[in-house]
């Protein structure tokens, strides 16, 4: 793995950078920081071919609670038959050293922007992105309404996937919760990242941690298929991590929970495919 970073925080950058909230402390620059690496050797992929765009795509999303249990993450991932194939995965409550160490041991590509420091672990906490195929114009994009608990903010990580001859662009993130931003709070912060996505003009795919099955209304009332609607609990009872598409696929669509992924967090994995309009 050959890591490229973002860019080094003088001292003087990081107070400019950050912002201390109710014993938080937020990562408030839309440039950083941000980790990233490129895999070498190249990935690839399981009976395919990395230069022809393939029929079918599969996404997956998984919480790794507060990257507690790297090594088990990884054999959770490289165990599961759909997580092991999966086109580009989702990772939330990763800190930096979490998703270097699973791009390297699974082979991709990977790209990362904390939100915040957070409180619960001294270390950083956010959504990051790992994928089979490059990604480009990466970016942070914040949410609004921070947790009137902790103070955190929440972000999402996107990218552009470069697939052979078409792409899309992708969000990873990580909500709020019903305690800490409330109902409103997290429609709010739906709707900011799903403004961003009206903007990104072209295919869409967001997947994360929503912390509220409800929250789903407001991508299907923008056109998203909700293909994980029916993967059942994936949190103790309720059902809060999911995949949504908009322009990327066709019916069918199937999509699945992994039990196994409870060895590691206290959520399972979910995963998605989609099958590629055109294909």
């Amino acid at each position: 793995m050959r890591p490229w970073r973002g860019f080094p925080l003088s001292l003087a950058a990081v107070a400019l950078a950050v912002t201390a909230c109710g014993g938080a402390l937020n990562w408030t620059t839309a440039v950083g920081p941000r980790f990233g690496g490129t895999p070498v050797p190249p990935p690839t992929a399981e009976g395919a071919d990395l230069a022809v765009p393939p029929a079918t795509l599969v996404i997956a999303s998984y919480n790794i609670d507060f990257a507690r249990a790297v090594d088990t993450v990884i054999d959770v991932i490289a165990r599961d038959p759909m997580l092991r194939r999966a086109d580009v995965i989702a990772i939330q409550e990763a800190d930096e050293a979490a998703m270097e160490r699973l791009a390297a041991a699974l082979q991709r590509h990977y790209v990362y922007y904390p939100a915040a420091v957070h409180p619960k672990s001294g270390r950083n906490f956010g959504p990051g992105i790992l994928s089979r195929w490059p990604l480009t114009d990466d970016a942070k994009v914040a949410l609004p309404v921070h947790d009137w608990t902790r103070g955190t903010q929440r972000t999402a990580t996107a990218a552009t996937v470069e697939l052979p001859g078409r792409r899309f662009r992708f969000y990873s993130t990580h909500l709020g919760t019903m305690i800490g931003a409330l109902p409103w709070g997290q429609a709010q912060q739906a709707r900011a990242l799903l403004d961003d996505a009206e903007a990104a003009g072209m295919p869409v795919i967001v997947a994360g941690d929503f912390n509220r099955m409800g929250v789903g209304d407001e991508f299907t009332a923008r056109g998203f298929a909700w293909v994980t609607h029916d993967v059942g609990d994936t949190h103790r009872i309720w059902s809060f991590d999911h995949v949504f598409v908009r322009g990327v696929g066709t019916d069918p669509m199937d999509a699945g929970a992994v039990e196994d992924a409870l060895r590691a967090s206290d959520h399972k994995a979910v995963w998605a495919r989609v099958t590629l309009a055109g294909s």
